[in-house]
């Protein structure tokens, strides 16, 4: 089962860094991050720990409502972990941990590397659950889609949607803090659109299967040409996402 660790402030998830290590630093980006390189030291053997990690500090009007959110993209990150392991790298990297430094920057590149999952799809899933999904709090039909609706308009906002290589290639870096923010909500854009508006495309929808279905397999080869021809088939309908979102 998925684990997610919910600090209960923002001083406390500052502190987690240090603790539920992000190699990448992503943490300071957002709310939540996945902590791609914690280990439990405390047992023997040592246990890797990387889970999602967010806060919610409810006593802070102005940060409490952003709460739910940050929760549901450390739980999708979480998620995806347990369906798209690196247990190569972690491997790696537990034994090397005990015996002398870590080359962080090796270990994330060897961590993401070995994903079967592209990464804009893994963030893309997040950004999804946090602020794409039907309302989870709606009552009625009238505000379903309210935290869609939120998320367009920050989208355009902010520039629209980029071209798609720009999202699949998925650049994330604290050297770009903005354009990063950008990127998580278009990749959580082309995720809706796959998930919640393009049902009556036969085509894509039967790439997207097949895509799963090499996932299932756990097979790379497969699953990096199922992906490359879901993005492939996600760049033909550029205008249909564009239109889909109102940008």
């Amino acid at each position: 089962m998925p684990e997610v660790m919910v600090l209960s402030s923002l001083e406390e998830y500052n502190f987690s860094g240090g603790v539920m290590v992000d190699v990448a630093g992503l943490a300071s980006l957002h709310g939540a991050y996945f902590a791609d390189a914690a280990i439990d030291e405390s047992r023997a053997p040592a246990k890797f720990d990387g889970i999602g990690v967010s806060y919610w500090e409810a006593d802070d009007p102005g940060v409490s409502p952003w709460g739910p959110y940050w929760i549901r993209w450390a739980a999708a990150q979480s998620f995806v972990e347990g369906i798209d392991p690196s247990w190569h790298a972690v491997g790696l990297y537990m034994v090397i941990h005990t015996k002398a430094d870590t080359d962080f920057a090796a270990y994330g590149e060897h961590f993401w590397a070995e994903k079967l999952i592209p990464r804009w799809l893994r963030y893309g899933a997040a950004s999804y659950v946090e602020r794409f999904l039907p309302n989870p709090e709606s009552q009625d039909e009238s505000d379903l889609w309210k935290l869609r609706s939120f998320a367009f308009d920050e989208l355009k906002q902010n520039g629209g949607l980029r071209e798609l290589d720009s999202v699949f290639t998925f650049e994330a870096s604290l050297a770009d803090n903005e354009g990063t923010r950008r990127l998580y909500n278009e990749a959580g854009l082309i995720v809706s659109y796959l998930l919640d508006g393009s049902s009556s495309d036969t085509k894509l929808q039967k790439v997207l299967e097949a895509f799963r279905a090499s996932i299932a397999t756990g097979d790379a080869k497969s699953s990096a040409t199922a992906a490359k021809k879901l993005e492939s088939e996600l760049k033909k309908r550029r205008a249909a996402i564009l239109a889909y979102a109102g940008l």
